[in-house]
């Protein structure tokens, strides 16, 4: 068991720097400033030199490490000590947080070979499908630190928590599916303002939820 989790571990490792990998190879066809911003349009708002982007890939590729490592293993470090029950979860939704990471540091990387972002949409739908997939798991998590919907709230009544959980599983599974959805056949300045809006509201709309309902748990 110990070795399938050590070949899982270094896997996934390797993954999230695989688009270390990537930047070495196109590296020395990159010209020496490139695209290092854009906007929502997909037009590039700054410009700078090529080597900024081995901060830019290296930090998210920590970052990934970082995460995927501390959702692996936050039954083990956790307080409350109750992810435990379910550490298939914790194990799916590291490797679903690594796959998403090692993709938009891809996406990334090849857009600074680009002088306009054709396909800046395509970022959008990762993260709608992103929240969608983590719906899914949302109202299996139980009361933690490190996962889910933390709140005053949610932390100080596991019936608060719970609730809130079951709640914003279901409204991160449709907003999800709405934000990739309206970003994929409502024009571009009208699918951006949409989409932030889709966002702003799913990770608002929980936080009020469990505040409102914590004086009747």
């Amino acid at each position: 068991m110990q070795l399938i989790t050590s070949i899982k571990h270094s896997t996934i490792t390797v993954l999230l720097l695989l688009p270390l990998c990537y930047l070495w190879y196109l590296y020395p066809t990159l010209p020496n400033t490139i695209p290092m911003h854009y906007n929502l349009q997909g037009e590039v708002d700054r410009w700078g030199h090529k080597s900024e982007m081995w901060f830019a890939a290296s930090i998210l590729s920590v970052v990934g490490i970082g995460s995927y490592f501390l959702v692996y293993y936050a039954a083990k470090i956790d307080p409350k000590k109750m992810i435990g029950n379910n550490p298939a979860l914790t194990g799916k939704m590291a490797v679903l947080l690594a796959t998403f990471m090692t993709a938009l540091n891809l996406f990334i990387i090849h857009s600074t070979t680009q002088t306009t972002l054709h396909t800046p949409q395509v970022l959008f739908v990762g993260v709608g499908l992103l929240f969608t997939t983590l719906g899914n798991f949302l109202s299996s998590i139980k009361p933690n630190y490190f996962i889910g919907v933390r709140t005053p709230w949610t932390l100080e009544n596991n019936d608060v928590w719970r609730r809130t959980h079951r709640f914003t599983a279901r409204l991160w599974f449709a907003g999800g599916l709405l934000a990739s959805l309206v970003t994929l056949i409502l024009p571009t300045s009208v699918a951006n303002t949409a989409f932030i809006s889709i966002m702003f509201l799913l990770v608002v709309i929980p936080i009020a939820y469990s505040y409102i309902i914590f004086p009747k748990a």
